[in-house]
């Protein structure tokens, strides 16, 4: 039975994903066809705010350990967030909006109560908290809490690959586990800013596996692809997916 949080804007069953209605009090039609209300509700005046709302309902949801409101919550959260976002993701349709809605919030359940996925996830953030600590002058080594992250987070990414409700999407060409876990180390990284350039490049090149290149390499140096000066920034080469870690500031 289809069933959705009672103040929900955006009504969708958190079961099947399926559109069950719009809020009447939000909207002067909510007859109209799905894609007109989701275009409507894209610019509700309301809509920042209820993001806002939802994040802090959910929190409660999965501290009270409420599965199904948990769920009806992230899934709202999902669907509203991406209509935010639409303008930097225009090729996206509004039914591709609600299946993403309804994955991403199957994801958010399983990683807030399947407890080998939870607590991988805790012992993940746990160990960048160490890792930033120590960057701003805590002992400890950068080394193990970075190694840490990359076991925990592959743990919770294998753990979701092989759950019932997920292999089927995670099938549809997702990165393997280890992959995502060093895609997530790297983008970590790029953004503490206050990590020293020596550690930086110990994690790199140690845990990673990066290969040093600079602003004029053209070719990845693992699968030769031809590379940009935007690739060699981002950290990784598109094709192979190889760490590669630029001399110009790692």
């Amino acid at each position: 039975m289809c069933s959705v949080a009672a103040d929900a804007m955006a009504r969708l069953c958190e079961h099947c994903g399926q559109w069950v209605g719009t809020d009447a009090e939000a909207f002067a039609n909510p007859e109209k066809m799905v894609a007109d209300a989701l275009e409507h509700m894209a610019q509700h005046p309301d809509l920042h705010a209820r993001i806002a709302d939802l994040t802090m309902k959910a929190a409660v949801a999965k501290e009270e350990g409420n599965v199904d409101l948990f769920r009806q919550y992230t899934h709202e959260y999902n669907l509203l967030w991406l209509l935010s976002t639409q303008e930097s993701q225009p090729d996206l349709t509004h039914a591709d909006r609600v299946e993403q809605a309804h994955t991403s919030a199957k994801s958010a359940v399983i990683m807030a109560f399947d407890p080998i996925v939870a607590a991988a996830n805790e012992r993940a953030n746990d160990a960048i908290i160490q890792l930033s600590m120590i960057a701003m002058g805590q002992k400890g080594d950068m080394i193990v809490s970075a190694r840490e992250f990359l076991t925990a987070t592959t743990e919770a990414q294998q753990r979701l690959r092989e759950h019932p409700d997920l292999m089927e999407v995670y099938s549809q060409g997702a990165p393997p586990a280890d992959m995502y876990a060093r895609s997530s180390l790297r983008s970590i990284l790029a953004a503490m800013s206050h990590i020293p350039i020596e550690a930086r490049e110990r994690i790199h090149e140690e845990l990673l596996g990066s290969v040093r290149v600079d602003a004029s390499t053209r070719g990845c140096p693992n699968c030769a692809a031809p590379l940009t000066g935007e690739d060699v920034q981002s950290g990784a080469c598109p094709y192979c997916s190889i760490s590669l870690l630029s001399t110009a500031g790692a």
